[in-house]
């Protein structure tokens, strides 16, 4: 069943990365369309809802999961794909032709054992559940879907951003800033993210829209290494002084990771606009003007 031309759907609309991406469409006048868990996309017979088989692109954001969660609850992993299984071959028994576009982890699915910056055909070897639940996940979708594409977003940041334990370093330690508490810090001072505003991630995933081919698997990120100590200068300089409680590194914690963006450069003409700074003085900005959050 062949799509709406540039029409777009969402599903996980509600989410941090989801609704920021329907926020980057909709600015674009692209249509869309937003599925969430009050208003899913596949209904109670597992059909899919009718404007899911009108699109022309498909964005997967929905998850239920964070590396903490992986780790304890392995059953949320197992519905999570099950989930993205059922909602693949109700669209395959529909012909849509819509591409379908999963939202992975660049972070996590790498091998650690190789050396960042980490390219699209790096080795894969997750240390951790978070990881191994991700490369599942891409696993099924080149399996019942193929053609799909599946983008490896580095570590994402910003506005909006929920606080989740065990994953979102600069939620967590905005939060501490602005309460009066100190900063946790969990590994060596030297440990290295690729941290990457989520306005970038969508503008990188609306690039993906509107390209007629896309390769199967595309880094999104910084392209830079981060180190904690380096963060926490940036922190103290925008919030203030704050104090620091240091410990060991938890067993999904890796050592060093980040992303090579050269194919999203090439392909996509896509190069991150928001630099650290600024995106930490507007998450701080927002975080002050919601306290409750």
């Amino acid at each position: 069943m062949a799509g709406t031309p540039g029409r777009a759907v969402v599903v996980g609309a509600s989410g941090f990365l989801g609704s920021a991406l329907v926020t980057a469409l909709e600015a674009r006048g692209i249509p869309t369309t937003s599925f969430t868990r009050s208003f899913p996309a596949l209904g109670a017979d597992n059909r899919p809802h009718p404007d899911l088989l009108d699109a022309e692109t498909i964005f997967w954001t929905a998850s239920t999961i964070n590396p903490m969660i992986a780790e304890n609850e392995p059953a949320r992993v197992e519905a999570d794909r099950d989930l993205l299984r059922s909602a693949l071959t109700a669209l395959n028994l529909a012909k849509s032709s819509a591409r379908f576009v999963q939202v992975s982890s660049g972070g996590t699915v790498y091998d650690p054992a190789a050396s960042p910056p980490y390219a699209e055909d790096a080795p894969v070897a997750p240390k951790g559940a978070y990881g191994r639940a991700k490369l599942a996940l891409e696993r099924v979708i080149r399996e019942v879907r193929p053609g799909s594409v599946v983008v490896r977003a580095a570590n994402a940041y910003g506005a909006g951003q929920p606080l989740a334990p065990g994953q979102g370093v600069l939620g967590h330690w905005l939060r501490s800033a602005r309460d009066g508490r100190a900063i946790q810090m969990y590994g060596a001072a030297s440990t290295s993210r690729d941290y990457v505003h989520v306005q970038d991630v969508a503008s990188g995933l609306v690039a993906v829209h509107g390209r007629p081919e896309v390769p199967p698997v595309i880094n999104l990120g910084s392209g830079r290494a981060t180190t904690l100590a380096e963060l926490l200068d940036v922190i103290r300089d925008v919030c203030g002084d704050v104090g620091v409680e240091v410990h060991p590194a938890r067993s999904f914690d890796l050592e060093r990771t980040w992303l090579d963006i050269s194919t999203a450069r090439s392909v996509l003409g896509w190069v991150p606009q928001v630099c650290l700074r600024e995106g930490i003085v507007d998450m701080w900005d927002w975080l002050r003007a919601n306290s409750a959050r």
